[in-house]
């Protein structure tokens, strides 16, 4: 049964817990007295039972003005498709074939969490933050350019990070909008094990410009990680000072040594947990008694 939203207060809960990680979310702004609303509501229904791995929700627009407001809907019935609560799609209408189409297209990506392996040993409440990295922002320092840095942010693909010249990394890590992190998981590569696994991390948040290896110590350390070898052969989230890294805009790794000592550090993935800030729009908001520029 299709989950209904009728109070603004928790629309970002709801759809954060029912669309964790990359999982499709389909938001459909409906009114009671919507005639078209009323005729797309069994399809929209049953495209819950056939689409398993994405989450439907109705939002009530007369209950939820200001979620409504939020999303820029102004005719009903509007489907909003998001990820990680970000919008990646949205059709206005009661056109069946549309909405399909738009649900197939994104859903052909959407993780199932139950048996994602990513997702399996998340703290609670937290996401992946990997696909909201902005990839035209990251740079990285001494990597072989057969095995580059971003491999390890991809976590839909096998292939790796490696260094080049010696065992140190340098990664500046944009985000396409704020973020929350919690914890970071490092994975190894299958080739390098544990001996190639980094062993000790200084994290940077919302360093303003590119650095060199020169000059990134420097720069105030928003927290050092020693990691143990469980952590990594585990593959186990380590929880960070999480009042460090409250409003990331971007997040520098500087990956300083191995395991093993030796020349080579290798990462099969560098996984981020945390959630998207919420952001508010003061366009949302309207002035309620005065004029512009009276004091109150």
């Amino acid at each position: 049964m299709v989950r209904e939203l009728d109070a603004d207060g928790s629309f970002e809960r709801v759809v954060r817990e029912g669309a964790p990680g990359d999982k499709l979310a389909v938001i459909d702004f409906t009114a009671a007295w919507c005639g078209p609303c009323k005729m797309i509501a069994p399809t929209f229904a049953g495209f819950e039972k056939k689409y398993t791995n994405a989450f439907f929700l109705k939002v009530d627009v007369d209950k939820c003005k200001v979620t409504a407001t939020k999303y820029g809907i102004t005719a009903m019935p509007t489907f909003v498709m998001m990820k990680n609560m970000v919008e990646v799609d949205r059709v206005s209408g009661a056109d069946p074939n549309a909405l399909e189409a738009k649900i197939k297209q994104h859903y052909s990506a959407a993780a199932d969490v139950s048996g994602d392996p990513i997702m399996k040993d998340a703290p609670p409440g937290m996401q992946c933050l990997n696909s909201l990295i902005n990839k035209a922002e990251f740079e990285c320092l001494n990597e072989d350019s057969g095995n580059p840095g971003i491999n390890c942010l991809l976590t839909d693909s096998a292939a790796v990070t490696k260094s080049d010249c010696d065992e140190q990394l340098l990664l500046r890590i944009g985000f396409q909008q704020p973020v929350k992190l919690h914890s970071i998981r490092i994975d190894p590569s299958q080739s390098g094990g544990v001996e190639e696994a980094p062993k000790q991390i200084n994290l940077y948040a919302n360093l303003s410009s590119s650095l060199d290896f020169d000059s990134i110590e420097s720069c105030p350390l928003a927290q050092e990680l020693q990691l143990t070898k469980d952590d990594v052969i585990a593959q186990k989230p380590v929880e960070l000072k999480y009042v460090k890294f409250q409003n990331l805009n971007s997040l520098t790794v500087f990956i300083k040594s191995n395991f093993g000592g030796g020349d080579v550090t290798s990462v099969k993935m560098l996984v981020l947990y945390g959630t998207p800030v919420n952001q508010t729009n003061m366009n949302d908001f309207k002035r309620v008694a005065g004029k512009a520029g009276e004091a109150h």
